[in-house]
This record gives C-alpha cells, structure tokens and sequence, in this order.
C-alpha cells in the first residue's frame, strides 16, 4: 500500500432463498424468518459499521466480497419462481461459492435447521457444501451441540431479535369463543396439520387464525374439514403488520413442532418470543430452545384443557 492511501473496503455478500429482486428492503419484510430476522438484521449492522454489502446473491454484480455468508439452503421455490435460478439453486449457489472461494472468499453459513441429520436433497446440500465452509453461526445451544457432530471449526450462536410489540395479554370473558393464531412458513403446515388432528380434539372449541406465505385453497378446504366440532379456520395471508393485528384479537398461539424431526432439532425459540410478546398463551410443543419459557406455555402434546 502506497502512503496515504486508502485501505480496500471489506465486502459482504449473502446468498439468499426465495428473493425475487436483488434489493435489501425485500429481506426486511420476507415471510422467510432465517432471512428477516437473520440475513436483513445482518446485512444493516454491517453496513452501520462501514461495510460494504454487496447486493444479495451478488445479482449483476462482479465484485468479489471477504466473506460470503449462506442463509438457509432452500432447494426450490414451491409455488413462485424467483430471481436468477428458475426457482432451483443449487447450481446457482454451487458456482458462485466454488468461484469466490477460489478467489480467496471466505464462507459462513447459518445454519438454522439441522439438516446434515436429514435424509433429503437439503442434507446431501450440506454434506456437499461442508468442505467449503469456514465458519458457522447456529441460533441456539441446541443447535450449536447438533453442528459441533459435523463441524469442528469457529462457531457462533446468535439468537435472533424481537421484530413485534409488546401487547398486554386479554383476558377471555365468560361465555366468549377463544381466539388463536397460527403463523409460520407453509413449509410448517404439516405440524399445524397434525395439531388440527390430534391435540386440538382435546381443546375448547376455537377461532383459528392460520397466517402463512401461501396455502393452495384446495389444500386449506382439507384442513378445515379435519377440525373438531366448533372449530373454525380462516387463512390470511402472512405479514408482520397482519400477524400483530391478528394476535391483538387473540388469546393463544398455536405453536406445534416435532421434538423428533431432527430439522427442528435445535429451532430457535423466535416463535415462542413472539407469540410472548404479543400477549399470546403459546400451546407449543416443548422443543429444547422454548424449555426456559415452559412456565409460560401450555406444552401441547399434554394440553387436555384451557381455561
């Protein structure tokens, strides 16, 4: 370096699922919460600190960044197709991390679901991507304890931030119907699916809220019809301005899981905050990151009553 001169700007790019333009505003409001409240909160606290990020998924962009950190690997776009890879990545994510790579990039990725315990196209992903990793960051300790089995390298765990104010819980009158809310990721219906089956049989009967990024109408028709007597469902689509005015009519969160799908094994405890935060009784299933708040909870798969 020349005297006086300036020192290179450090670079960051993320690699992001599901974007359907190239623009930062987009992550802030996505319904995918591993690129909201991780990738975006992220992308802004590097650029406070002077940081220059580049745009996500480096769309029409040659420059190559010091780090390049790896949301959630999700293979394909369900129902949308999105920005730049037809709605598959693999090929896309592949070439872009072996090529930066070999320009001396450095990956990390962050790995929210336990996926290199699966047994799908998600897992041979990370299997494959393993070696070209140099850091990992987990949401919880759970999560940290699943990763140090494949990864022995630096590791952070960085929870993730409260995005929702906080409302004081309302009380349920004699005689009035329970309200609650169910809001996540269509990729967690099934979970709602199964509670709608089972646990909720062993519940009053409720006005459910179901918020989410997309449920094909057929698809939703079926999951009303499986409700217990006296059960209503209505769907809306999921944003944080409707999740906050829905749980603001509310009294609990439905909040169900599997303590045996080794990809939330590990989940971080946002849902269970939030619902929290926004005066909701959680009804969730007892994962290890929702264990401090089990005084707060109704653990459902035990639930026979709420009153």
């Amino acid at each position: 370096m020349t005297p006086n001169a300036k020192p290179e700007a450090v670079r960051a790019a993320w690699l992001v699922p599901n974007m359907k333009t190239s623009q930062l505003q987009e992550l802030l409001s996505t319904e995918m919460a591993s690129s909201r409240l991780r990738a975006a909160v992220c992308m802004e606290a590097l650029q406070e600190a002077g940081v220059q990020v580049l745009p996500p998924n480096l769309i029409d962009c040659a420059e190559v960044p010091q780090v390049l950190f790896m949301s959630k690997y999700v293979h394909d776009s369900g129902a949308g197709l999105y920005l730049h890879d037809g709605g598959t990545r693999w090929a896309y994510w592949d070439e872009t991390i072996r090529r930066l790579k070999s320009k001396g990039t450095r990956l990390v990725i962050d790995y929210t679901d336990h996926h290199w315990a699966g047994q799908d196209i998600r897992t041979k992903w990370y299997q494959h991507i393993l070696p070209h990793v140099d850091g990992v960051v987990v949401p919880s300790e759970q999560m940290e304890r699943n990763a140090r089995e494949y990864w022995k390298g630096p590791l952070w765990r960085i929870p993730e931030p409260l995005e929702v104010p906080t409302l004081a819980p309302r009380a349920l009158a004699a005689g009035q119907p329970l309200q609650a809310v169910w809001y996540g990721h269509n990729s967690n219906l099934p979970y709602l699916a199964r509670m709608v089956e089972g646990a909720l049989r062993h519940m009053p009967p409720m006005h459910i809220t179901v918020l989410t990024n997309f449920m094909g109408a057929q698809d939703f028709e079926r999951l009303k019809a499986q409700a217990p007597s006296g059960t209503t469902l209505r769907l809306v689509k999921w944003t944080v301005p409707a999740m906050v005015e829905a749980a603001s009519k509310a009294h609990v969160a439905l909040i169900p899981s599997d303590t045996n799908d080794p990809r939330k094994n590990g989940a971080s405890n946002n849902r269970a905050v939030t619902a929290l935060a926004l005066g909701l009784v959680p009804v969730a299933t007892m994962i290890d990151s929702y264990k401090p708040f089990a005084p707060m909870m109704v653990e459902a798969e035990l639930v026979r009553s709420i009153s």
